[in-house]
């Protein structure tokens, strides 16, 4: 039996944004997933943007034109599976940047890409509730039909409404001032909480640019903890990484001994591990 990456036959893919959401979410619904997993164009761009999905090449025959190949259909495929299964951005990003290879994101795919026993029951219940409510909701209309009169009836086919293109659900207001209320209230670290919930809001493809620099600018804020006096001292950062930064009191003159800068490096690796494996 073939394995799933030799399934993909992307080895001639090349294709716009738009194409690429169509492509990669034709391959999941042969996999056996269910329509969440489905792109778009304006996931496959937040994406891009997010940096989960490599650089497009220029078109061969237009240099202003960007197309996608094989290695974004991959990255998409394990981002889509990925984002599903709970994963936010930042460990995705993580994990594609670590296996930029075709042949590292192939065994991936391999290991990761065929539904669990609950995913098949979701989208089993699911795909049979939606059944259910569709035979239901044409009864009805039916119903309603017969009831009014021929002038109206004459007017309204019953054609199936085209499928909607996937959004994530928005949520209201009232439920996101109670979530900022329960995050204030929590005995945990506020600010964590804090970040968690912009992440989450932020891998929506469905949000507009202000409230993306808003929420951008909500992430790049570092409150101090609840309790805690606001910091007046001078700070400076040090870039580790893409997605971490160490931050270092000017104003402390002391000199750390060695056997202390060591420990910090052991507790640091510590909570490295403890957070992200």
């Amino acid at each position: 039996m073939l394995k799933i990456s030799a399934q993909l036959n992307d080895r001639d893919f090349q294709g716009t944004a738009e194409e690429l959401a169509a492509f990669v979410s034709e391959k999941l619904a042969e996999l056996g997933f269910g329509e969440r997993h489905r792109s778009s164009e304006r996931l496959v761009r937040f994406y891009a943007y997010q940096k989960l999905l490599s650089r497009p090449e220029k078109a061969p025959d237009d240099g202003r034109q960007r197309l996608f190949g094989p290695l974004q259909v991959r990255q998409l495929l394990l981002a889509r599976l990925l984002a599903e299964r709970g994963w936010d951005l930042d460990r995705i990003r993580t994990l594609l940047l670590q296996n930029q290879e075709l042949s590292a994101l192939n065994k991936l795919i391999d290991e990761l890409a065929t539904p669990t026993e609950a995913e098949k029951l979701f989208f089993r219940t699911r795909s049979s509730d939606d059944e259910a409510a569709t035979a239901a909701l044409r009864s009805e209309r039916s119903r309603l039909h017969s009831r009014m009169p021929p002038a109206y009836s004459q007017r309204d086919d019953l054609a199936e409404p085209s499928a909607p293109a996937y959004k994530p659900a928005r949520k209201s207001s009232f439920a996101m001032v109670q979530q900022m209320k329960q995050i204030a209230e929590s005995d945990e670290s506020p600010a964590e909480a804090l970040r968690l919930m912009i992440k989450k809001e932020l891998a929506r493809d469905d949000l507009n640019q202000a409230a993306r620099n808003l929420l951008d600018q909500l992430l790049a804020f570092n409150p101090t903890s609840r309790g805690d006096e606001p910091k007046t001292e001078r700070w400076t950062k040090v870039k580790l990484t893409h997605w971490c930064e160490a931050h270092f009191n000017i104003d402390h003159r002391m000199t750390p001994t060695k056997e202390e800068l060591l420990e910090i490096a052991d507790n640091f690796s510590k909570a490295l591990m403890k957070k992200y494996l």
